[in-house]
């Protein structure tokens, strides 16, 4: 990624270079569900409600869905694939949201909004073992509120790893979108997003502890 010399990023790397940065930025409930449910509603936690993880509750009042909108104005709404927003879903929030969704499903010349979800990150894949390195352990740059191990090394390695992974799936995804539509009108005029998880299974990147 820019400016991380340890990461392995190409695709994003040039996005990124392509793209409005945005570096100074915090998550005021930075852990999975909190995070999901913002996406979907807009809404910042104080307002949607949900704090924790896997703490599910209604749908805010008297709101929306985020992909409603473009509905509405006729764009081809998809989902590939997670959801697990915590709240319940506002009757149908997307055209298709499964493991094959994608714009390409659109009706000829319709207009998209496309959300790809890529776990390849999630901190259920940081620690699996046996795992064959791409970054070198020795070199992994270990952060000062953490012990300087090699098991530590090893686990911040394997989500550089990951992150690669991420890299190659999110260069598939707009190598897909520049081949069909560089030549039709709604190529100068798409907008694409990249969002990142909270980081890897390690403190204080994970979870949100609640004291009594």
């Amino acid at each position: 990624m820019l400016r991380d010399g340890y990461a392995t990023t190409p695709n994003l790397d040039r996005l990124a270079a392509r793209s409005v940065r945005y570096l100074n930025v915090w998550c005021n409930a930075p852990v999975c569900a909190p995070a999901r449910t913002t996406l979907i509603t807009g809404l910042v936690s104080d307002f949607h409600g949900i704090r924790a993880h896997a703490e599910p509750g209604p749908a805010p009042a008297r709101h929306e869905a985020v992909p409603a909108a473009p509905a509405r104005a006729g764009y081809y709404c998809s989902n590939n694939s997670k959801e697990d927003y915590n709240v319940e879903k506002p009757g149908r929030v997307w055209d298709e949201s499964s493991a094959k969704a994608h714009w390409r499903n659109r009706r000829p010349g319709q207009p998209f909004f496309a959300v790809f979800n890529h776990v390849q990150s999630h901190e259920s894949q940081v620690r699996k073992r046996p795992h064959r390195f791409v970054h070198d352990p020795a070199k992994a740059r270990v952060p000062a509120y953490h012990p300087d191990t090699p098991e530590v090394r090893e686990d911040w390695a394997q989500y550089y790893d990951t992150l690669t992974e991420i890299d190659a799936k999110a260069g598939e995804n707009l190598g897909s979108w520049r081949r069909r539509l560089q030549k039709t009108p709604s190529s100068s005029t798409t907008a694409t997003t990249d969002s990142a998880c909270r980081g890897a299974n390690a403190p204080p990147a994970t979870r949100a502890w609640r004291c009594p």
